[in-house]
């Protein structure tokens, strides 16, 4: 069923486009149903009224009837949301609308086929994610998936109510949390810095996206600034609405950014700060990716101008530019993230460093450009830059593995089958690093349509196991001397030839085949999460029992002596403050 809706361009305050256009239509036609709220089979807006917290349904559908090709959804007036005015926006129908729009468009995005080329699932036992577009009031938007829902506050400043459920970047970056959360739910538990902050990287690049996915402010901006993205912070800044009026800068977060692990400037505990220098190497290469594709449209239009005889009459090539522009952001953002994404599905499980998350990249990007090196050598050089890596060495990845040990099992019976997962993971403990006599769980497998340049399509299995390994803690007599984490191993196999495409794997690097260097980095990686956990523990943040249901609160279980976290994702909000305060 097609569905017309409305997508914010900009925050409201900031939509100052050409002809004050505000918002665009987006047209999704995969939905089974909707019905009042709105409500699909995957989303559910539960919206409540600020003044007595009854619960409101404002947005009435309207399905497509015999002369409607589209349906629509109305307010209780009868005034289609879609084509509201712009002082019209704090109508509570159009919040809820405007909120759901976006969810639905970020998830399309990873969705498609070009992408990750399968459908999204939760990382709670429900099939709805809620929406809650009015939650309180509170300077803040987050994903809190115990309670199923992304939650958006509002807040008064300078006797102006914004509402974060209006903000474009907002509600994309909170919808790339719950689905990078549904790829990968063992970050949100994970007690490793780099880890949160990777969820926090990839939510923001997540909202960039979305700007770069709008064909109106892509057109606009890309005439503004002849084709240059790297000076534009319209694409590049987090939540310029709220960035502005709580910490009197233009966005939460800028992506191009310089931040690096090398000065000493960037925190290595705190996953906001950090998160920062993964976003802005990786928003470095999407700049890289778009100016070698700039590069080579013109020469291919310079070519084909010197070859046509009226070549002198020929318009001027700078006119072509923004032409070009446009084409080739288009192409850039479609190849990033692929690449991005893609590498979610590649990572292994549990606790994961920014260098476990170059490696599922490189994977990604071997695997669908295998003589194209040109991006790979833009990550490396990048991850060095920022000293996410001390040597190009730590990107190296197990690719195209030598080996015949599925030559005679059936993939289609390894994928729905439990029994036969267990049984291979344990006939081949050493193909996945799994250390003799533990406890091992194989997660559900992944079946993946990719399409890739040139219409090739390739489909494959995402194989993955993880087990927990024990590392000495010394956080205070209150908690136990060992900490439990999960670690665990990937392996990305064809679907056709049944060979091996890639092998990913976070597990401590004791065995004699991890280099030196791979032993480095795990050693910087132990010593941060001492350092995050010690200073959860200052702050009270770190609790046991009944004390870790609060809000804030990173749960600390103790099984057989030994330490295990759960919930370190309730830190993780937009803005880094409550109610407006640091």
């Amino acid at each position: 069923m097609k569905i017309r809706l409305p997508l914010m361009i900009q925050d409201p305050s900031l939509a100052d486009l050409e002809r004050d256009m505000w918002y665009e239509g987006f047209h999704p036609d995969k939905e089974e149903f909707y019905l009042d709220g709105p409500v699909s089979k995957r989303l559910a807006v539960i919206d409540f009224d600020p003044k007595d917290g009854s619960v409101k349904c404002d947005a009435i559908f309207r399905p497509p009837g015999p002369k409607k090709k589209m349906g629509w959804y109305q307010d209780a007036n009868g005034l289609k949301l879609h084509e509201i005015e712009k002082g019209q926006i704090s109508n509570p129908a159009f919040l809820q609308v405007c909120s759901f729009a976006m969810a639905l468009r970020v998830m399309y995005m990873f969705e498609r086929k070009e992408t990750l080329g399968r459908n999204l699932t939760w990382a709670f036992d429900s099939p709805q994610l809620l929406i809650v577009p009015r939650a309180g009031e509170m300077a803040n938007a987050f994903y809190h998936r115990d309670a199923h829902c992304m939650q958006f506050f509002f807040v008064t400043l300078k006797n102006k109510i914004i509402f974060t459920c209006l903000s474009r970047d907002i509600v994309a970056h909170e919808m790339g949390h719950a689905i990078i959360d549904g790829i990968n739910p063992d970050l949100l538990d994970a007690c490793t810095p780099q880890s949160l902050a990777m969820h926090e990287a990839i939510a923001d690049l997540t909202a960039c996206l979305m700007a770069f996915e709008s064909h109106t402010l892509r057109k606009y901006v890309l005439e503004e600034k002849d084709g240059n993205i790297e000076d534009s912070s319209v694409f590049s800044s987090i939540g310029e609405e709220l960035g502005n009026l709580l910490i009197h800068r233009y966005g939460l977060r800028n992506l191009n950014n310089k931040k690096d692990l090398k000065s000493g400037e960037v925190s290595r505990t705190e996953p906001h700060d950090l998160s920062q220098v993964l976003s802005g190497a990786l928003y470095k290469v999407l700049i890289e990716i778009y100016n070698g594709l700039i590069d080579r449209y013109v020469k291919e239009k310079r070519e084909l101008l010197l070859r046509d005889v009226l070549s002198q009459w020929a318009p001027d090539l700078k006119k072509e530019i923004v032409p070009i522009s446009g084409y080739s952001l288009a192409k850039a953002t479609e190849r990033f993230q692929r690449m991005i994404f893609r590498a979610l599905d590649y990572l292994p499980p549990g606790e994961v460093s920014f260098a476990d998350y170059g490696r599922a990249i490189i994977a990604v990007d071997s695997i669908a450009y295998q003589k194209n090196k040109k991006m790979r050598n833009w990550i490396v050089g990048e991850f060095l830059e920022r000293g996410i890596i001390q040597d190009k060495e730590s990107l190296k990845v197990d690719l195209r593995l030598n080996t015949d040990v599925l030559e005679e099992i059936d993939i289609k019976m390894l994928y729905n089958s439990d029994l036969l997962a267990y049984w291979f993971a344990n006939e081949y403990k050493e193909l996945l690093f799994i250390p003799e006599g533990v406890v091992f769980e194989v997660y559900p497998r992944l079946l993946l349509k990719k399409k890739y340049d040139k219409k090739k399509v390739r489909t494959e299995l995402i194989f993955k196991v993880s087990w927990w390994e024990d590392e000495l803690l010394d956080i205070g007599s209150k908690f136990p001397e060992h900490l439990s984490i999960r670690v665990g191993t990937t392996l990305a196999i064809d679907w056709v030839d049944k060979k091996i495409l890639a092998r990913l794997t976070n597990v401590p690097p004791k065995r004699k085949e991890f280099s030196p260097i791979r032993k480095a980095e795990y050693k910087i990686q132990c010593e941060d999460r001492k350092k995050f956990l010690k200073q959860l523990v200052e702050k009270g943040n770190l609790k046991r029992g009944a004390a870790s249901i609060s809000l804030n609160a990173v749960q600390a279980e103790v099984i057989d002596g030994k330490m295990r976290v759960r919930g370190s994702g309730k830190l993780l909000h937009i803005t880094n403050m409550r109610g407006g305060k640091k």
